[in-house]
């Protein structure tokens, strides 16, 4: 959007207090991009001005439709909505699709805002999950706060590297890495199970006693297998009754 600003009334000087120029002459060209950070200005007109925008457009991130900004806009208020009823889980996956948006429209902007913030607390969550890793024999209600915390959080900016630093720094042994790994098996069932899609879960709960048949997670899939009326190592009954687990916190 075109804007012309006299630099000799109190708004134009503001103006360039705000927004300084190199040359110090007038007339000058500035490029403010959508969420006000200033990418260009100069004394005079660039040599060939339709290619100094076309390349000053390609730096300024996409520009969403009407369409997507009353998208964009309706997730930023449903996030927000969500974080203040204390239901961050529910929030964090509002945000999720919009962390890595290239677009500097108010609402996207809004949205990756909440983003880092809600990383933040992704951050301290997952390291106060691990630290119930850290015992020597950590339970499989350790293994799956942090499966489910990691989870939540994961695909938000800097997640993956706090993940992986968590992994190598906590989950160094064998035994608890196979443990992890049940617990990830058992959280993305349960998971699926929410989203009632059983069938989906039931495989998966298969699969962890093909490859752990023994242990407390083991014994959480038979008995989940056979709520969902799926065959397991006991009675076949068709109830479908909500994922029973270990308490967490």
């Amino acid at each position: 959007m075109p804007l012309r600003v006299n630099i000799d009334t109190p708004d134009g000087k503001a103006w360039t207090e705000y927004f300084p120029f190199e040359g110090g002459s007038t007339p000058a060209l500035y490029v403010i991009r959508a969420d006000g950070e200033q990418m260009y200005g100069r004394s005079g007109s660039p040599a060939n001005l339709p290619q100094f925008l076309n390349e000053q457009l390609k730096n300024a991130g996409e520009i969403p439709t009407k369409k997507q900004l009353a998208l964009l806009a309706r997730a930023s208020d449903e996030a927000s909505r969500l974080y203040l009823d204390d239901e961050l889980d529910a929030a964090v996956d509002k945000v999720k699709p919009f962390a890595e948006a290239n677009s500097y429209a108010l609402p996207c902007v809004q949205l990756k805002r909440l983003a880092e913030q809600f990383a933040e607390r992704g951050e301290e969550a997952i390291a106060t999950a691990g630290e119930s890793m850290r015992r020597e024999q950590p339970t499989l209600k350790d293994a799956l706060l942090l499966a489910r915390t990691m989870r939540t959080f994961e695909d938000l900016p800097g997640i993956q590297q706090v993940r992986n630093d968590t992994l190598s720094r906590i989950v160094n042994t064998e035994d608890k890495r196979r443990l992890l790994a049940q617990a990830e098996m058992i959280d993305e069932a349960m998971r699926l199970e929410e989203d009632s899609a059983d069938a989906r879960a039931a495989k998966l709960y298969r699969d962890l006693l093909e490859q752990y048949p023994q242990g407390e997670a083991a014994r959480l899939a038979r008995d989940r297998l056979v709520s969902l009326g799926d065959e397991a190592d006991g009675p076949r009954d068709h109830t479908n009754s909500a994922p029973s687990e270990p308490d967490l916190p």
